[in-house]
């Protein structure tokens, strides 16, 4: 599999085809209407198959604050001259349709 060109991690529960959620590399890995591919494999020495997905919902999320803290929270520095926001960008993927291995 070529990783230069994927755009994240999927995360959660992969089980869901209309709501996938990807962790993605950085800010412009993907766009809101954009299709992608994910790999699957239906069981272990099977083929690999790839699914047409379509990015349907773009979110940030910032695991060091919590809306819980309150106001002086945008005052706060986590890691002092480390550069690291915390923030990470989720997509959420729509799977649309496969195409088959025996092609």
């Amino acid at each position: 599999m070529n990783t230069d060109n994927h755009i994240g991690k999927l995360i959660g529960n992969t089980g869901k085809p209309t709501d996938l959620k990807v962790a993605l590399r950085h800010p412009f890995a993907a766009r809101r209407g954009e299709f992608v591919r994910v790999p699957h494999r239906e069981s272990k020495g099977a083929a690999s198959t790839d699914c047409l997905g379509r990015i349907v919902g773009i979110s940030r999320q910032n695991i060091l604050f919590s809306e819980a803290l309150g106001e002086g929270i945008s005052e706060v520095n986590v890691l002092p001259g480390e550069g690291q926001t915390g923030e990470t960008l989720y997509g959420t993927i729509e799977l649309i349709g496969f195409k088959d291995a025996v092609m």
